[in-house]
């Protein structure tokens, strides 16, 4: 819940798959920070229904200058 903003939206488009569309990003470099902030977030333990967790985690990333509608 604390790695996107109220802008951005995940949306699960598999079993275990996620998409999170990052809005009001200046550059790319910054959605290759987020990325790697999240992949850290996802690597690292978590409690989850009582079990302690981590998950292996891949992303792409792919820059649109169209924009979307929420």
């Amino acid at each position: 819940e604390n790695c996107v903003q109220p802008t951005d939206m995940v949306a699960r488009v598999g079993t275990a798959q996620f998409a999170v569309l990052l809005s009001n990003l200046p550059d790319l470099k910054q959605a290759e920070y987020k990325a790697d902030f999240l992949r850290k977030v996802l690597k690292s333990p978590f409690k989850l229904n009582g079990s302690v967790v981590s998950s292996n985690t891949y992303i792409g990333i792919v820059n649109s200058t169209i924009g979307y509608d929420q």
